[in-house]
């Protein structure tokens, strides 16, 4: 890799060398016979600048073909320079010839570079007075007397006749000074063979891009992506470098043609480095080269868009300087690449960027004026880039056979791995299910002694609640305990003092479910029963019962209500440790909702609850309850709530406890079918009636 760029950077500087050394000053006039076909005028013109200093200024078209030697004042000689093209002042071009043909038919002539901004073309009538005529990028594209790309005037001849033709080009740019002259039967073959080979050229450009569309959209492929984006703004870059662009897209936008022309070349630049970046996966395999080339990337980016805005002569000598550092370092990462891996698809890849530097190079030297006008150099960007679309298309499709042997590799890889897999997954299904059979015989075994310690735990819980409601005439009595599992963390209870006519009540709460809940359940039932000292202040129920369970809580809270009832006074006295308030009905007055001070009993926080005492009358009616009842949602997500519950009972206090027990229910099933027999609480409550 490293030769093939020494040889050629050799070959190239002594074609430079070669030019310099043999470069002829030319001769002004020529004979045209009968044999005339086409003649390029490299040799035949005579070249002259006008000098800044000197202006403003006017020039008189006789003044070029005096005789003599000298030049019109203002005027400087350029007297073989070969970089003649790089000076940015208006050129003048004179040449003459000698109509010496039989059959006279109009001569046209051709410039080279469609990138121009201002042709003045001057020539004589028969009388001998000169005509004018004006072209370039800065006229519409309509005003050209021949409708082409390129720019093309018609140059009359007459018989035995001198013709002197005066040309003054002016543009922002460096341009290449290529003029050829053709008869008409030559003019219009060669006009059908260049839209011929055009057309060749911008096809294969326009297939590749298309055909390389569908690939990226099918496979998504960066490397799809910016080679496509890289061969489009090749195919623009030329399109404005034939003049076609102007003609096509802009034909009234001369400030376009230019502009656009170094933005896509920049554009060009840009995604060519993020196209080697991706097919080389140089950011996996040479850091170096990918750094270099991503800053690359950006300020091609920066200098795309600043061209958008200017056409200075120092910035378009940046761009060709920027074209050859970009080969530099793509040769190294090409070379990189190499050293560390070798692969089929590299090869056409280098290829590719071999061809297309020695066509960047070809143009280049030409646009320079470094070699003579011929087709090979004024094309050699041309047929560098559709030689590098193509064999950057063949890399892509190598690249892609060899991801999918490698893929065909990998699936009969995996595929033996299925295999094998599966033979151990086979084995070991064997193993686990015969360890399954024995687990499950074990699990059943102890599910059903769990069930048993279940059954037990509930029966002894059962226990715990009241079995027989005493017979009085001072009060009725009537509870209800559902539990959402076998075990419930609910717990409720009642004492009567049948000598001292004194009702304790008591409900509280404990969170969750199950064996844990239930557990703490039968705590409180041992600490309520431990003291019945204080069973007179049911504030003091409840921080005793803190303090004895403070210990075993572990981070689990309860709810509390505690009551006392003196049935000889009528007098109630309740405690909450944060739980529902009870809901109070006497006779002629609204209900009342009763919740007293205090906090619910959780480990290392004082409930701090105080009691709240009231008179009852006659058929006054209290309820005590969990959560469980009154937080039952519908499918509307409404709650059932302390208010129907309240409005529920308040509506049937003439019916005995039971049956106003049996009515809540059937509101909670109406309100929530499925809420009894699969609830999603444990649900509890008391009615309690004073009769005088």
């Amino acid at each position: 890799m490293l030769s093939i760029i020494k040889n050629f950077s050799i070959l190239f500087f002594f074609t430079i060398y070669f030019f310099l050394y043999f470069h002829i000053e030319a001769n002004n006039t020529f004979k045209i016979e009968d044999s005339f076909i086409f003649r390029n005028l490299s040799q035949d013109i005579r070249l002259s600048f006008e000098d800044k200093e000197k202006k403003p200024f006017s020039i008189e078209p006789e003044s070029f073909f005096q005789s003599g030697s000298d030049f019109p004042p203002g005027l400087k000689s350029d007297k073989g320079s070969i970089f003649k093209k790089l000076i940015d002042n208006p050129c003048w071009i004179q040449f003459s010839f000698i109509e010496n043909r039989k059959n006279l038919s109009p001569l046209y002539l051709e410039l080279g570079w469609s990138a121009i901004d201002k042709i003045e073309v001057y020539y004589r009538n028969k009388e001998g007075t000169f005509i004018k005529k004006e072209s370039g990028d800065l006229f519409p594209f309509y005003q050209r007397e021949i409708p082409e790309p390129g720019f093309i005037f018609r140059i009359p001849s007459y018989k035995q006749k001198k013709q002197d033709v005066l040309l003054r080009i002016q543009s922002k740019g460096s341009v290449p000074i290529s003029l050829k002259l053709y008869n008409h039967a030559t003019f219009t073959e060669l006009k059908s063979q260049k839209t011929l080979m055009h057309g060749i050229f911008y096809g294969t450009l326009l297939a590749m891009f298309l055909y390389n569309c569908f690939i990226y959209i099918r496979l998504q492929d960066k490397a799809y992506l910016y080679y496509n984006l890289y061969v489009f703004s090749i195919l623009f870059t030329t399109l404005i470098l034939d003049g076609y662009s102007y003609k096509y897209f802009w034909p009234t936008k001369p400030s376009l043609q230019n502009n656009t022309l170094l933005f896509f070349i920049n554009l060009s630049l840009s995604f060519a480095s993020l196209f080697c970046i991706s097919f080389l996966n140089l950011s996996n395999l040479y850091t170096k080269a990918y750094t270099f080339l991503k800053a690359y990337t950006f300020f091609s980016f920066i200098f795309a868009v600043i061209s958008l805005f200017t056409y200075k002569f120092y910035f378009t000598i940046l761009i060709f300087f920027s074209i050859f550092i970009f080969l530099i370092l793509l040769s190294f990462a090409i070379y990189q690449k190499f050293r560390y891996k070798k692969e089929p698809n590299k090869k056409f890849f280098a290829l590719a960027w071999i061809f297309y530097s020695i066509g960047i190079v070809l143009f280049i030297s030409w646009h320079l004026g470094l070699v003579p006008d011929y087709t090979i150099f004024s094309h050699g960007l041309h047929l560098g880039a559709v030689l590098e679309t193509l064999l950057l298309g063949f890399a892509l499709a190598d690249k892609i056979d060899l991801i999918l042997k490698e893929k065909k590799v990998a699936q009969i890889e995996a595929l033996e791995n299925l295999q094998r897999i599966q033979i151990l997954k086979a084995e070991v299904t064997q193993q686990l299910e015969e360890k399954v059979e024995q687990r499950t015989r074990l699990i059943k075994i102890q599910q059903l002694e769990l069930e048993k310690q279940i059954d037990l735990a509930q029966r002894i819980h059962n226990t715990l609640l009241p079995k027989k409601i005493p017979e009085t005439n001072h009060f009725e009595l009537f509870h209800n305990f559902r539990p959402m599992m076998k075990l419930g963390g609910d717990f409720l209870d009642f004492r009567y003092n049948r000598l001292r006519q004194k009702l304790n009540l008591f409900i509280c709460d404990v969170c969750g479910h199950g064996i844990g809940a239930a557990f703490l359940a039968v705590m409180v039932k041992m600490t309520l029963d431990a003291d019945e000292s204080k069973e007179e202040n049911p504030a003091k129920i409840l921080k005793d019962l803190h303090e004895h369970l403070d210990a075993n809580l572990a981070g689990n809270f309860i709810t509390a209500m505690a009551c006392h009832i003196d049935l000889r006074r009528g007098r109630l006295q309740l405690a909450s440790a944060g739980h529902p308030p009870a809901i109070l009905f006497q006779s002629g007055e609204e209900y009342q909702l009763i919740k007293p001070k205090g906090k619910l009993i959780t480990s290392g926080i004082t409930p701090n609850c105080e009691n709240s005492k009231i008179k009852l009358t006659d058929n006054s009616l209290l309820l005590l309850y969990t959560d469980g009842l009154v937080e039952v949602r519908n499918k509307q997500d409404e709650l059932f709530s302390e208010t129907n519950l309240a409005n529920l009972v308040a509506g049937n206090l003439d019916k005995s406890l039971p049956e106003i027990s049996e009515l809540i229910m059937e509101e909670l099933e109406s309100f929530c079918p499925g809420s009894l027999s699969s609830p999603e609480d444990d649900i509890s409550y008391i009615l309690f009636r004073y009769k005088k």
